[in-house]
Order: structure tokens, then C-alpha cells, then sequence
């Protein structure tokens, strides 16, 4: 029914001088009224047309107005419903209202009770009016609640609602799951403010609100139940609550670690490069002024006429250069400036022999023990530079195993040092599928052999990780390491097409992952 189409009413009147009547009278206050003389014409009237309210006479003959009543009552809800009784029935009105009707009306002798039917019939109507209203009201709220849950919980970004006291409100699975609690009930007993890694971050993000009542794509740290700092980007906005001192804050929170991860990489390879032709160039130069004074002391030295007292000098001066040309060597690995040859290479059986060699240069404190997998495992480089790698590794596994620093940072003093431990040297193989995260970012699809170099020492600092490979870079005590070890080592597997990957424990240990392209298996056969 809407308010430009006319309000029907069924009247169910036994008597057709008072049916006719009640139909003149609500005729001229506007309603279409149908007639019906009996209980049974009034329901078949009822299931065929369409009403907006009914007139139920209680007195008759048949099926009376209360059975009526409990008729269309078991049917579903009422339409705006009177009951008409004679004098004395009051009892049975109210027995029609329990079963649903709004409204009854006591029949006089005078009949004023026609004076009043318009007046109760349209009350009846109003009030249902009002009750279909608030119900439509309703519907809708829960169409929105159930719309507003439906995107709340399936979102896949996390989204909360705190006091501005710390107390969290509400958790989306989203957000339950990304700051790995088992439920989010576990979450909302949470203080938010002990999520915060940075008491500067929560400082900041509060003075960012207070003053301008949102934050958009605010970057920060949280800690995960387990510990585990992860990134996130906040976006919230205060909510003014039920007076002006309360308010609380509703926001999103997305992780974007992998991001910041994929950056730092990215920033990590920059800087690696920029260094590199850097130190490639130095190197190029001091490599020329090298071989100039090694000529120079050369020379003086075959002179017969040179005072004996000179030729220690001068033998300085030789291994001097000697030792800066090995440095500078070094430099241009880094640099990937100098130049090798590479052959087929059986992995296995290299190890093997490099391991003989570590064993007589390693104290007796430091065991090494081999992990090869079954199978061949043969590349294409250059033996002698992969000897390299691995004394590099070697030697800082040693350091970090029995000595008071390391390139691995300053941890010595935080971290009781082992006297000795284990040398893991260890073989596998990887097949890089196009859906599959590499282990190290640039990894390109194929299949890896991967060659794993552990230790059990002190471990590598959180801020020595980002420097791990540049060159120079040391913190042992002057004299005790030029920092190109590392340096070198990413040089030459840079060189070999190659990709490195670091996992650390401080106080536990170093794994060093090597990953090199395997070589074709047409070419195998070549291996010598």
C-alpha cells in the first residue's frame, strides 16, 4: 500500500442494515470497503483479494469472528484487524487481541459505535504503519550489520577499533591472523599499545591524530605474538563518541614486509653496485701504481752497485706490493672486474678435496662434518675461485667459533664465545618452478644446486646484515682483517651466475647458502 492508492477493508457483518451502514460510513472517510456476511464469505474474500485492514463482527452464525481471527492468525501475520463485539463480550475482544488483532470496538444500542469505527480503524492502520515502518527499519539495519560483517570479516586487510586508552574493541580475521593470535578474543585482551615495537612510532602516529583526527599510509612495527616484527602501513581516523571526551579510532592495517624486504634488497644490489664500480675503478688505477713500485724495487734489487744494506728495504717494498696487488685482486672479484675460465665442475668431489685442505688449516677445536644428498651436482666455474669461496667461509666460520670478533658484528661481548664447534659443509639440489618465491630475490626458474656452509659460533648482528658484503667493512681490531673477505666471496658468485642467501641465530650460528646454475645435462659428459 502506498499513499497514493486507496485503503481497502474487508467488513465481516452478519447483519446487512449494519454491513451497509459501516461501508456508507467508512465510505465517506475515504476506504474502499468490501462486504462479507459471513465468517466463511469473509475468509474466501480474504484468500482472493487484497486488503489493507479488516472489520471481524464477533456474533456470527457459523464460523463467529474469533475463530475467524484464529483462522488468519495461523496463516501469518494480521493485516490492522478490529473486532467488533456486542455488549458484555469484552472478554472475547481481548481474547482477539492475544491472537493478534489491534484493536475492538463494543456495538450500542444508538449505534454510535459507527461514529467511532473510522476513528479506531485508522488508529489500527497507523499503528501497523508504525510497526511495518520500524520493522523495514530494522530489516535494514541488519541487511547493513550483515553486509558491514560480511566485509569486515572477508577482508583480506586487517581492521580494528580501539579506545583511545589502548583497549582494542573489535579484530577482523584478517588482523587476528596477520599478528598471529589463535582467536580474536586472545587479541582483544591485548593492551594495543604493547604492539608497538617504537615507543617514537606510537608517539608519533597519537601526535598525527590528535592534530589532524586521521593518518593515512602510516608506516611501522608491530610485534607478533611469537615475537616476530613484521611492517605494516596504517590508514585511521577518530570516531567522536557518545560525548565530546570519548572517541575512539578505526583503521586498516596492511603488511607490507615483503615489500620492505623486496626494497631493502633492492637499495642492498643498488649500493653493491655502486660500490663496485667504485672500487672497480680505484682498483684499476692503484693496480697500475702497484706494478710500477713492484718494477721500480725489482729493478734496484738487480743492481750489482746496491748497498747490501738496501736490499731488506727494498724486499719490503716487493712483498709490500705484492700484498697490496692481492688486496686489489680482491677488490676487482667484488668489482667483478677480473677475468676466469670456467669448466664443468662435479661439486661432490670438489668438496671432498677442498675439505682436505680446510682440515689442515683449521684448529682441532672446529670439526668439519659433509652433507652432500645423493646425485651429481656439477656446474659450470672456475675451481680455484670456488676454493676461494669456500676458505672465505671457512675463515670467518673459524673466527666466529674461536675468536673475540668477526666481519659477522659486534656481538662478542654480548655473546659468550665457543671455544670451537661444528663446520657444516653440505649439498642439495632446488627446481625453481615459475609459481615458486625463490629463496633469494633475482633467482631466476631452473634448477640450483645449492651449496651450504654453517657454523655454531657467535652468530651475526642485526646491523652488521646490511653491510655483510660490502667491501671493507669489518669490525675486528685494526690490523686483524682488510673486510674483503665477504666482499670478494659475493664477487666471484656474482661472476658464476650465481645467488647468495644468509640465515643467522646470534649466540647460535651462521648458514651461508650458495646457489649456483646447474650445468645442462647434454653437457655433462664434458665433466673432467
Amino acid at each position: 500500500m502506498t499513499e497514493s492508492e486507496p485503503i481497502r477493508i474487508l467488513c465481516m457483518e452478519d447483519d446487512p442494515g449494519l454491513a451497509r451502514l459501516v461501508q456508507k460510513k467508512l465510505g465517506r472517510a475515504g476506504y474502499i470497503v468490501d462486504l462479507a456476511y459471513d465468517g466463511e464469505e469473509g475468509l474466501d474474500k480474504h484468500a482472493t483479494g487484497t486488503y489493507d485492514a479488516l472489520i471481524v463482527d464477533q456474533a456470527m452464525p457459523g464460523c463467529d469472528g474469533l475463530e475467524v481471527i484464529r483462522i488468519l492468525a495461523s496463516q501469518g501475520r494480521l493485516r490492522p484487524t478490529v473486532m467488533v463485539t456486542g455488549a458484555g463480550d469484552e472478554r472475547i475482544a481481548v481474547q482477539a487481541m492475544k491472537l493478534g488483532a489491534h484493536d475492538y470496538i463494543v456495538k450500542d444500542a444508538d449505534g454510535r459505535y459507527l461514529q467511532l469505527l473510522p476513528t479506531v480503524v485508522g488508529r489500527a492502520i497507523e499503528q501497523q504503519r508504525l510497526v511495518d515502518q520500524r520493522q523495514r527499519a530494522e530489516d535494514g539495519l541488519r541487511e547493513s550489520e550483515a553486509r558491514y560483517r560480511g566485509l569486515f570479516e572477508g577482508v583480506p586487510v586487517g581492521l580494528y577499533r580501539t579506545t583511545s586508552h589502548g583497549q582494542i574493541l573489535d579484530a577482523n580475521p584478517a588482523l587476528v591472523q596477520m599478528l598471529g593470535y589463535p582467536d580474536r578474543e586472545a587479541l582483544m585482551a591485548l593492551d594495543a599499545n604493547a604492539l608497538y615495537v617504537s615507543a617514537e612510532d606510537r608517539q608519533r602516529w597519537q601526535t598525527m591524530m590528535d592534530r589532524e583526527e586521521v593518518v593515512r599510509g602510516f608506516e611501522m612495527q608491530l610485534r607478533r605474538r611469537d615475537g616476530t616484527l613484521i611492517w605494516v602501513r596504517d590508514t585511521a581516523r577518530v570516531i567522536p563518541g557518545g560525548d565530546a571526551q570519548t572517541h575512539y579510532y578505526e583503521g586498516s592495517l596492511e603488511d607490507i614486509t615483503e615489500r620492505k624486504r623486496l626494497e631493502e634488497r633492492v637499495r642492498q644490489k643498488d649500493r653493491m653496485a655502486a660500490l663496485g664500480r667504485l672500487a672497480g675503478g680505484i682498483a684499476h688505477d692503484f693496480n697500475n701504481i702497484l706494478t710500477g713500485i713492484t718494477l721500480s724495487a725489482q729493478m734496484l734489487l738487480a743492481e750489482r752497485r746496491l748497498p747490501r744494506d738496501l736490499v731488506p728495504d727494498l724486499e719490503s717494498i716487493v712483498e709490500d706490493a705484492r700484498r697490496a696487488a692481492r688486496l686489489v685482486a680482491q677488490i676487482l672479484d667484488f668489482a667483478r672486474g677480473s677475468y676466469f675460465e670456467t669448466h664443468p665442475v662435479e661439486m661432490r668431489t670438489f668438496i671432498h678435496g677442498t675439505a682436505d685442505v680446510l682440515r689442515r688449516t683449521l684448529p682441532e677445536n672446529i670439526q668439519i662434518l659433509m652433507e652432500l644428498g645423493p646425485g651429481e651436482y656439477v656446474v659450470d666455474a672456475n675451481p680455484d675461485r670456488l676454493e676461494q669461496v669456500l676458505v672465505i667461509l671457512a675463515a670467518n666460520a673459524r673466527d666466529a667459533m674461536t675468536s673475540s670478533s668477526s666481519d659477522f658484528g659486534e656481538i662478542g661481548r654480548a655473546v659468550e664465545m665457543p671455544e670451537g664447534g661444528e663446520l657444516r659443509i653440505g649439498l642439495s639440489r632446488i627446481d625453481l618452478r615459475p609459481a615458486e618465491e625463490p629463496p633469494v630475490a633475482g633467482m631466476g626458474i631452473g634448477e640450483w644446486v645449492c651449496l651450504s656452509v654453517s657454523d655454531t659460533g657467535v652468530g651475526i648482528s642485526p646491523d652488521a646484515m646490511p653491510h655483510l658484503f660490502e667491501p671493507f667493512f669489518t669490525t675486528k681490531d685494526l690490523g686483524q682483517g682488510t673486510g674483503m673477505g665477504l666482499a670478494q666471496m659475493h664477487g666471484i658468485v656474482t661472476q658464476h651466475g650465481g645467488h647468495i642467501g644468509v640465515t643467522t641465530d646470534v649466540g647460535r650460528g651462521t648458514t651461508f647458502y650458495i646457489y649456483l646454475p646447474v650445468y645442462q645435462a647434454e653437457q655433462a659428459a664434458e665433466v673432467s
